[in-house]
């Protein structure tokens, strides 16, 4: 008998797997700091090397983000996201809060089926912080304890989707929170404390399907234009040196299957530390640029590096609970989109749509990889028709990982053409709810798709999962 050909992970491959499940899983919050690589190697009882190949390829999937002192989680979809959200709180301030309150509102709805004791303590306590807050008239505190609540129920959803979102709609919608707060007479602040005290995870304060931002109770008026100088520089640092190297290696003097120069000699024509340099040829290596030949020794493996997002989207589809997050997440998201589209298509809308599926008809079962793109782009105009800015960018930020999904999910299981035309069908069923004006089946509707997709997903991997025990069986009997 003999065992068939099973790769071990290296130990920097297992040490990173565990912490990008930390930070995936929300163990760590959006700009903490992590610990050391010497404490980390001592927690993990792995050398400090390991620690460090392991940390290179966080910092290439944007993960984490290299500091003066050490690493922080980084907001790995901020880039983007920073930029549209800053661009509607400028514009439109009120559709930003309402955002923030439908994310609170949602966040409720999913911890209340996870949160655990220690969770509910913890929004407790941020609630009684924020009642005595309100005592004072000090805005920023105010706000602080607003943003801790808005966190503590975001990590109780268990979705890193959620944490991430809010964390990045916290950031810009600061000003916005510091005006409406300073503006507040002692009836609105007894008014919001009130509000915001039913979040409670005991209670039941939002349970249907999500039907729109302006259908929810947002208690105070927000002033139409706010101040937003603050948010300057509020996206990802890059790594400069990195950055540097990618331009000075796809000069034409360099080939691939080259040799890196060495580090010093990289350092004195870049203007860089030999630290940062090695930290930069780490990163590359992670990004598929490069290939670690031996010490201090780099070969060229393609003149660009893989997209950090690509990467990211790796690490979500080899993680079943992180595809069931984004699932989640769009439940939420595209339900209320869904929804306001239904409010707001006009006719020459429709007539667009329906060129749209007529396309996707002739691709159902036949074409996955075209039919992933259309599918998209069904989803992408739905957010246009919402004339909902702020939560369409919230969808538009994810929109790279949930293509890549759903590519993922349509290609692995293209025999399955029953699923596949299924899936069609519940397109043209929640096109019917759009284009007849009717808000709660177009979000009923979206969310009963999403929901078999995510079923379908989860049971294709377990059949999967099935497969490779009777394959290797099958080379062992």
């Amino acid at each position: 008998m003999s065992l068939p050909s099973l790769k071990i992970q290296n130990i920097d491959e297992v040490v990173e797997d565990r912490l990008e499940f930390l930070i995936i899983s929300g163990v760590f919050r959006p700009d903490q700091p992590i610990p050391s690589e010497r404490a980390l190697a001592q927690e993990l009882g792995v050398s400090r090397t390991a620690v460090r190949l392991a940390l290179s390829r966080l910092r290439a999937k944007r993960l984490i983000q290299k500091t003066k002192s050490g690493h922080k989680v980084s907001v790995a979809l901020s880039e983007n996201l920073m930029a549209a959200l800053s661009t509607t709180m400028a514009r439109h301030p009120r559709d930003m809060m309402n955002l923030w309150w439908f994310l609170i509102l949602e966040s409720h709805r999913v911890a209340r089926q996870k949160a655990t004791g220690i969770d509910q303590q913890r929004i407790s306590n941020a609630i009684r912080q924020l009642a005595d807050a309100f005592e004072t008239k000090r805005s920023k505190g105010q706000c602080a304890a607003l943003s801790e609540l808005s966190m503590r129920l975001a990590e109780a959803s268990y979705n890193f989707c959620f944490i991430q979102s809010m964390h990045i709609i916290l950031r810009v919608a600061e000003p916005a929170f510091v005006s409406v707060l300073r503006s507040f007479d002692g009836k609105q602040r007894l008014l919001w404390l009130k509000r915001l005290s039913e979040l409670q995870l005991t209670s039941d304060i939002y349970a249907e399907v999500p039907t729109g931002l302006e259908e929810l109770d947002f208690p105070t008026e927000t002033p139409s234009q706010i101040e937003t100088g603050g948010l300057k520089g509020a996206g990802l640092e890059t790594n400069g040196a990195t950055s540097r190297l990618v331009e000075f290696l796809s000069m034409e003097q360099f080939r691939i299957g080259d040799h890196v120069p060495p580090v010093n000699d990289l350092a004195n024509r870049l203007s860089y530390s030999e630290d940062a340099i090695q930290l930069a040829l780490l990163e590359l290596v992670a990004l598929d640029m490069l290939q670690h030949e031996s010490r201090n020794k780099y070969i060229i493996l393609q003149s660009e590096p893989a997209s950090p997002i690509a990467k990211l989207i790796e690490s979500i589809l080899r993680q079943s609970y992180a595809v069931e997050t984004v699932f989640e997440f769009r439940i939420s998201v595209e339900s209320a989109i869904a929804a306001a589209a239904a409010r707001n298509i006009n006719e020459t809308q429709i007539a667009e749509f329906e060129n749209l599926l007529s396309d996707m008809s002739e691709l159902a079962g036949k074409d996955s990889d075209a039919y992933s793109v259309l599918d998209a782009k069904f989803h992408e105009r739905l957010a246009q028709v919402s004339r909902q800015p702020a939560l369409s960018a919230l969808s538009g930020a994810f929109q790279p990982i949930i293509t890549h999904v759903i590519q993922h999910w349509l290609s692995k299981h293209s025999h399955k053409i029953g699923d596949n035309l299924r899936i069609h069908m519940q397109h043209v069923e929640l096109f019917k709810a759009v284009k007849t004006h009717n808000p709660n089946a177009a979000a009923r509707q979206m969310q009963d798709h999403l929901a078999y997709v995510l079923k379908s997903l989860a049971r294709f991997e377990h059949e999967n999962h099935l497969l490779g025990i009777a394959q290797l069986r099958e080379s062992v009997q």
